[in-house]
């Protein structure tokens, strides 16, 4: 499988302008370095939801990712399901 720079991917979405996608992931970037923990984004899910636009055409992982969701991912989208309201 060839190696594509997260800029080659950022450009196969045809969700957002490419020239907007690759600002906002500099600007995200941006906020996760910062020096100030006050600037960085203030949890694991609000990087989720921020990082998700992003992962679009990614390829299944060999021997990680089944096409069947497996009996523990499928519980797991259950409890968050419930959790969640």
């Amino acid at each position: 499988m060839p190696w594509y720079p997260l800029s080659a991917k950022v450009f196969t979405s045809t969700t957002m302008r490419p020239v907007a996608r690759a600002a906002s992931g500099h600007k995200l970037l941006a906020e996760m370095l910062e020096k100030r923990p006050d600037a960085r984004p203030v949890c694991a899910d609000a990087l989720y939801e921020r990082l998700e636009p992003f992962a679009v055409g990614l390829p299944m992982l060999p021997g990680f990712l089944a096409k069947s969701p497996s009996p523990g991912r499928m519980y797991a989208r259950m409890v968050g399901r419930v959790l969640s309201g």
